[in-house]
């Protein structure tokens, strides 16, 4: 009678116990601090976690990291996607028409100079005449024209994650402790 009893415990709970989470594969090419600071370490690391928390094991959270022009051709021919840390301008949907858009987190970019030679940033214009230090493979709405056009001079930077060290790439030679100074 025991052992009946266990058997159909058992087959009433099998469902439950043997389910299995239903995987939602999340997207970024934001592949560096704060999103990605080093392996499982980063602010897109966090999101996960806690989506893999919060879903009580209905859900299991996984994340791809994809160069952004691998991402754009993944959008157009699978139907089956979520990308973090996105936003309409970047994706050519300014009216939100084309996806679905959830904000978790308000960003921006941000213009920093030496207090001894302020620049007080009005838009891109304000850059004139300036060197622009931008990370390697992003745009920037309004500067890289200034920059095709000569009027900007735009240096490359790579960030090292979790080394937080900067390598700066220019094309013409000086040392970087000139460009630290």
């Amino acid at each position: 009678m025991k052992n009946k009893l266990i058997l159909i415990f058992f087959i009433i709970l099998s469902p439950h116990i043997l389910a299995k989470p239903e995987v939602v594969s999340l997207y970024t090419y934001h592949n560096h601090p704060p999103f990605i600071n080093g392996i499982d370490d980063g602010l897109t690391y966090d999101l996960v976690n806690l989506l893999n928390i919060e879903s009580k094991g209905k859900y299991l959270f996984t994340l791809k990291v994809l160069p952004r022009k691998r991402l754009d051709k993944k959008i157009v021919n699978d139907g089956s996607w979520t990308v973090v840390w996105a936003n309409p301008e970047w994706f050519n949907d300014h009216y939100k028409t084309k996806y679905r858009w959830l904000s978790i987190l308000e960003d921006a970019s941000t213009v920093i100079s030496r207090v001894e030679d302020s620049i007080e940033y009005k838009g891109p214009q304000s850059l004139k005449g300036l060197t622009f230090g931008a990370m390697a493979g992003h745009k920037y709405l309004g500067i890289d024209e200034l920059v095709r056009k000569g009027e900007i001079k735009r240096i490359l930077i790579i960030i090292i994650p979790k080394l937080y060290l900067v390598a700066y790439l220019v094309v013409e030679v000086f040392s970087v402790l000139q460009m630290l100074a």
